[in-house]
């Protein structure tokens, strides 16, 4: 009986204190699991925070990628600005410049047109001059043959035996003072002059023709047109002297002539 007692006590109080045990190792499986599991959740909670400064640092990358390029964008816009703002503006100083060469280029061209103008008018000049000049000289010995001729005429009709006379000294007097020595030196110098003008005026010409495109050299044209047409002036004076020298030479042929034929006529009475 008290072996059973003992027995049932024994076994009641091993089963006690395996169930303690058991109890106890639950507990601490328990409170293990436990902080396993609020140390999982701390560290998910960290991962999470973890995640979350990721995240925003990312987006603050992002951020800032964006800032750069609207940075860029708008300094390209600038740049282009800027760059348009320069192209129109030499755009302009071009179609200035180029204005201010048509500008120079038509002064060139009616610089160049007056030049040819004057010239002509100096060539025009010094023909007139010359034609002037020769017109003068043959009115002049047409009225000194005229002249002649009608001193011997009316000493002819006074002195018919020396009429054959003084036709014949009256013609040899004008043809002396066509042949005199200022008559060819006139000839000579005339001569001389139109060859200067003719060379002076193909150097004009060559002149022009090579620096046609330059205003300068135009007005220099102009300049040398204007000294060529005084010149023509000087020419038209020079055949105006030559006439008068030429009468004043002939002059003595004819006193020569009329006092002949009052000699004649004085030995004929």
């Amino acid at each position: 009986m008290l072996k059973k007692f003992l027995t049932v006590t024994f076994s009641l109080f091993i089963l006690s204190s395996v169930s303690t045990d058991y109890a106890h190792a639950s507990d601490e499986a328990s409170a293990k699991k436990k902080e396993t599991a609020a140390k999982n959740k701390e560290k998910s909670a960290k991962d999470k925070e973890k995640k979350a400064k990721n995240k925003e640092k990312a987006a603050k990358a992002k951020e800032k990628k964006a800032k750069d390029k609207e940075k860029a964008a708008q300094k390209a816009i600038k740049d282009a600005q800027k760059a348009l703002k320069d192209a129109q503006k030499e755009e302009k100083a071009d179609q200035k410049e180029e204005k201010d060469a048509q500008k120079e280029e038509k002064n060139a061209e009616k610089a160049e047109k007056d030049a040819l103008n004057d010239e002509k008018k100096a060539q025009k000049a010094e023909a007139d001059a010359k034609k002037k000049a020769d017109t003068k000289k043959k009115a002049d010995n047409d009225k000194k043959t005229k002249n002649k001729s009608g001193s011997s005429k009316s000493k002819a009709s006074r002195f018919s035996g020396f009429l054959d006379s003084a036709k014949e000294k009256a013609k040899e007097a004008a043809q002396q003072a066509a042949d005199s020595e200022i008559g060819q030196a006139l000839k000579e110098k005339a001569a001389e002059k139109a060859a200067e003008y003719e060379e002076a005026a193909k150097a004009k010409a060559l002149e022009k023709v090579s620096n046609s495109s330059l205003g300068q050299k135009a007005l220099n044209l102009k300049e040398k047109a204007d000294h060529l047409k005084e010149q023509a002036d000087g020419a038209l004076g020079i055949a105006d002297n030559g006439n008068s020298s030429d009468d004043a030479e002939e002059a003595p042929a004819e006193d020569e002539d009329s006092a002949e034929d009052d000699n004649s006529e004085g030995g004929e009475e």
